[in-house]
């Protein structure tokens, strides 16, 4: 027996019909336990970034952190070290060779990772004591 175009078409669809899978009934989805949103918390203020302290006199670095923790003379220089805690600054001053004074060349913070956060704590130091 031969079935036509049309009649192929009806079995093929009838012998898929079998095959097809009943769609799922649907599950509602349950309220989260609490009934407060979730906040997620806020990132901490990243601390203020020190300032370019290369080429400041001391007059001016005495203004910003006040009196050094220790100072140290060595052959041209002079060292400045401020320490709060385990935050360390390290300023070395050399002569100007135009001017008279002398200027930092050179800065080391103890941890250069944390260099923003140890100025500021050694800047509050300073502010909370007094000019």
């Amino acid at each position: 027996m031969r079935l036509g175009t049309a009649g192929a078409m009806a079995a093929l669809v009838a012998a898929l019909a079998g095959c097809a899978v009943p769609p799922s009934p649907s599950v509602p989805v349950s309220p989260p336990a609490s009934s407060k949103p979730a906040v997620s918390p806020k990132p901490a203020a990243p601390a203020p970034k020190p300032p370019q302290l290369k080429g400041l006199s001391r007059a001016q670095i005495l203004d910003l952190l006040g009196p050094p923790t220790s100072r140290h003379d060595r052959a041209m220089a002079t060292i400045w070290v401020y320490r709060a805690g385990r935050c360390r600054l390290t300023l070395m001053f050399y002569p100007e060779i135009a001017a008279t004074g002398l200027r930092v060349l050179d800065v080391h913070f103890g941890d250069p990772k944390r260099a923003a956060a140890c100025y500021a704590r050694l800047r509050e130091r300073h502010l909370r004591h007094g000019r």
